[in-house]
């Protein structure tokens, strides 16, 4: 029973964090337009704030580009604890992909 319910952990976390793969070709597109577009520098050394947005904004671009990469580096190594029935570290690298989707989720709605 335990090793079931750790199962279906496992494959739901995979799940969630492949399907922000649907929106991925969407994403890249509007990250290649954001990267694109002219900003004053003015604007960015104005104060603190704005620094840290822009900062922040870079970071936000690098990860979701990076994505694919780092989802599918987890998938093997979570599918590799998967084969050797080592339930936990499984889960453990199948988390990842999960977290920074429902983290994306939430902000969006946030912020939407």
């Amino acid at each position: 029973m335990k090793e079931t319910l750790q199962v279906f952990l496992y494959y739901s976390l995979l799940i969630i964090g492949g399907s922000f793969l649907l929106f991925y070709p969407a994403v890249l597109v509007a990250n290649i337009m954001s990267l694109a577009a002219p900003r004053h520098k003015d604007e960015i050394i104005k104060n603190t704030k704005s620094r840290l947005k822009h900062v922040f904004f870079r970071f936000l671009i690098a990860v979701t580009t990076a994505y694919p990469i780092i989802y599918f580096i987890c998938y093997l190594l979570s599918k590799k604890a998967l084969e050797v029935n080592d339930y936990i570290t499984s889960i453990q690298w199948a988390s990842p992909g999960a977290i920074f989707t429902l983290g994306l989720f939430f902000y969006l709605k946030r912020k939407g």
